[in-house]
């Protein structure tokens, strides 16, 4: 049996059958080496930013990993201590496993560590051991992390595109597939109302189909109360001349709104002109239009900073970001523009414009006339068209609202040209007539049109009764715009249709 013995104390009898403590014999402090003890000086939590594309290379940490050894208050020199690597597959001194380091005189240890570019949190342990590698006292751990967004918080709160995104990586992915654009509302394309056609920028249209109105397609529902004439309307460049009666050339635009209502409905945004917007446009038209323009400049703006969807709180949360960009295609003459509008910044106005030039179209060709000695035209495109291609040594007639004679203007192809092209002028225009003291008349307008090349084409049809269709022509939505004839001819219309024909006649 193995017997341990250790001296207690020095104790006395007191004679009265107790015992005095002389001394205390027990060992109360451990031997020297047992005061030793690790400190961490320093080193941990220390981060690094690893590059994505070298997922195998080591990252250094910029400070080294420092402990102290010390008996009490003294430094330990020489002491060893064993760094090694406990989460990740870094080196400590150029080791993948551990290595030891003596301190130094002032009792301190240090060692360079390099982490991964994997894994996310990574460790080192420092031990003290003896010279037979047995480890005392308790162990100092050092974390190191790596510096990626994946591991960065973000607070979603405020911007619906990017709920869930719940760290700085996810944002960014989000942003990503968003096209790198700020959240907004952005425009997606525009149509005429009727007839229903896509609108471009830099294109021709006609008053009737300005009277229809213009939808603007958003990619997100906007706010109906931020649509209104302070943030969604059309302007037109009225031309400026010095003497209307001498030239028409401009010398300048004065722009000015032309009179709308707007309406809202989910994405789609409706402008329309009013009425008696679009009747004195239909008047004044053709005194608007400068010599060498395509038409009246007329231009859709919506104002961005303006215009937005709200949150379920009523508060703006997405604001319309308008700008958007022109583009030529091939070798067009006209700019169009890049769908859906955006920057990336909200808050940007939207921007396009189109030629106003068309006067009213109806569809279907004409019809009358006659054995009254009469044409008739219901076209109304054709007035000044016909009065600058025939030279005529007298005319005398009631012209059109809006139109003024010029009898010592010479006759200018080119110009008549022009204006067909501006107006939109339809392909065919059709003169009936079976009086032969007509046909010279008829067949002078079909030569004049022929030798000047206006894409008119002419042609002649035979009607036996005036009054019957004159009643089919007007019914079936044509006006009797032009009668160029003799007084019986209108005489006789106007009984048939009393308040009705309002059309000009011009007698040869």
């Amino acid at each position: 049996i193995q017997r341990h013995l250790c001296p207690l104390a020095l104790v006395v009898s007191t004679g009265d059958g107790g015992l005095a403590v002389v001394s205390d014999c027990r060992s109360l402090f451990p031997p020297v080496t047992e005061f030793t003890s690790l400190f961490n000086l320093g080193g941990g939590g220390q981060e690094v930013m690893p590059d994505p594309a070298q997922p195998d290379a080591l990252l250094p940490l910029p400070h080294p990993l420092r402990v102290g050894v010390a008996n009490g208050e003294w430094p330990v020199p020489g002491a060893l201590v064993r760094f090694s690597i406990h989460v990740g597959g870094g080196t400590v001194q150029g080791e993948p496993g551990g290595t030891d380091v003596l301190t130094d005189a002032q009792g301190v240890a240090t060692c360079a560590w390099a982490v991964d570019s994997v894994t996310l949190s990574q460790q080192v342990v420092a031990t003290l051991v003896t010279d037979e590698g047995t480890a005392v006292h308790l162990p100092v751990y050092f974390g190191a992390t790596l510096s990626v967004a994946t591991a960065v918080a973000y607070d979603p709160k405020g911007c619906s595109p990017l709920d869930g995104a719940l760290t700085v990586q996810a944002a960014i992915d989000r942003l990503c597939v968003l096209g790198f654009r700020e959240p907004g509302v952005h425009i997606e394309g525009l149509e005429t109302v009727e007839p229903r056609d896509i609108l471009r920028n830099d294109s021709d249209v006609s008053i009737d189909t300005l009277l229809s109105g213009i939808r603007i397609a958003c990619d997100t529902p906007v706010q109906p109360e931020t649509i209104n004439q302070p943030t969604c309307f059309v302007t037109l460049d009225r031309p400026l001349f010095l003497d209307q009666r001498q030239s028409r050339i401009a010398v300048g635009y004065l722009p000015f709104v032309l009179a709308g209502e707007v309406s809202v409905r989910g994405r789609i945004i409706t402008w329309r002109p009013r009425r008696e917007t679009v009747e004195a446009l239909r008047e004044q038209l053709p005194t608007l239009i400068a010599d060498g323009d395509r038409g009246i400049l007329a231009r859709l703006r919506l104002k961005g900073n303006f215009i937005w969807h709200q949150d379920e709180a009523g508060a703006p949360e997405l604001y319309l970001d308008g700008e958007a960009f022109g583009y030529r295609e091939g070798e067009s003459q006209t700019t169009d523009l890049r769908l859906p509008s955006g920057d990336g910044v909200r808050g940007g106005d939207f921007e396009m414009w189109f030629w106003l030039g068309g006067a009213p179209t109806r569809p279907g060709g004409i019809g009358i006339i006659p054995n009254m000695k009469s044409v008739v035209m219901s076209r109304p495109e054709v007035h000044e068209a016909i009065d600058l291609v025939l030279e005529r040594e007298r005319l005398q007639g009631v012209l059109p609202a809006g139109y003024v004679a010029a009898p010592d203007r010479p006759f200018d192809p080119e110009r008549a040209r022009e204006l067909l092209h501006r107006l939109d002028l339809p392909e065919r225009v059709i003169i009936a007539t079976s009086v032969p003291t007509l046909e010279a008349a008829t067949a002078m307008i079909g030569q004049a049109l022929a030798e000047h090349d206006m894409g008119i084409e002419y042609e002649q049809r035979v009607s036996d009764d005036v009054v019957e269709n004159a009643a089919r022509t007007l019914a079936s939505g044509h006006r009797l715009d032009m009668v160029v004839g003799d007084e019986d001819a209108a005489a006789a219309l106007a009984a048939a249709l009393p308040g009705v024909f309002d059309g000009p006649f011009l007698r040869f």
